[in-house]
């Protein structure tokens, strides 16, 4: 792992095997700089999406 606060693209791409398919299929689509910076600025947030929301 790097020197600083946050893992770099190198330490998710190392560790793979380990992390969910959805961070696969970003780092296939987005590369992995651009996913290490995706979770590094977002990763254990939470965003509600359609809570109390109801179809009529």
């Amino acid at each position: 792992m790097h020197n600083s606060e946050f893992m770099g693209a190198d330490d998710y791409q190392a560790l793979a095997d380990y992390l969910p398919e959805t961070v696969l299929q970003i780092a296939g689509v987005a590369g992995w700089e651009a996913t290490a910076r995706l979770i590094n600025d977002f990763g254990g947030s939470q965003f509600p999406v359609g809570r109390g929301k109801r179809e009529r």
